[in-house]
Order: structure tokens, then sequence, then C-alpha cells
């Protein structure tokens, strides 16, 4: 006699089922953790330790607060300290990373800079 393939218990369908939804979620988590750049505004000006940033379009304070700011290529620049101005276009204050040469900020100025969305 042959035997029949055994078919999986749909208990065992149902914990598969779980498992590979677990997995996905995983993926999607390691991605948001990686951070997507949304662009914050034009660098205007470098005064001390902090990059002034014109943005031009509304901000969600929420959202920027605290946020990590990099130039093109995801190289980190500073951490958002203060948003001020009028709101449909503010101004915004970044506070510089020790590291980040002046030759560096020069280069920036006239020039879009990212945020890292959390």
């Amino acid at each position: 006699m042959s035997e029949k393939p055994k078919r999986p218990s749909p208990d065992a369908a149902v914990q598969e089922a779980r498992e590979k939804a677990e997995r996905k979620a995983e993926k999607k988590r390691k991605k948001r953790k990686k951070g997507k750049k949304v662009r914050l505004g034009r660098a205007l000006h470098v005064l001390g330790s902090v990059l002034v940033v014109r943005s031009e379009r509304p901000l969600n304070v929420r959202r920027v607060q605290n946020a990590i700011v990099v130039a093109k290529g995801k190289k980190k620049v500073g951490k958002v300290h203060d948003i001020f101005g009028p709101v449909s276009s503010p101004y915004v204050s970044v506070k510089i990373f020790q590291g980040v040469s002046e030759r560096r900020l020069l280069k920036l100025l006239g020039r879009n800079v990212f945020i890292l969305q959390r």
C-alpha cells in the first residue's frame, strides 16, 4: 500500500503563518531603524556651534525636534535645537556635533540638509 502524504494540521499552518508575519514585521522594523532622509531645508549661516537652516515648508514640530541632521550621503552634522520664525517657512537652529569641521560646514552653506526620520 502507498502512503498518502501527510497534510500539516490546521494548528501547524496557523503557527507557520504567524512566524511568517513576525519575520515580515521584523524586517520592516529594521528598515525603519536605518532612518529615512527627509529634506529639512537650505543651510544659511554658521554661527559658532549653530547652523541656521531655512525650511521651504511648514514643519511638524514633534517630528523635527531633536532629530539628527545629515548632509548629502547621510553624514551627520548635528541635532535640531530650536524652531523659530514664521509658520509657513520656519528657521531651524541645529546644534553642530563636535567632530564636524568648519570647512565641511562652509561647504554646506546654500545646500539642502536633511533629517533622519524616526
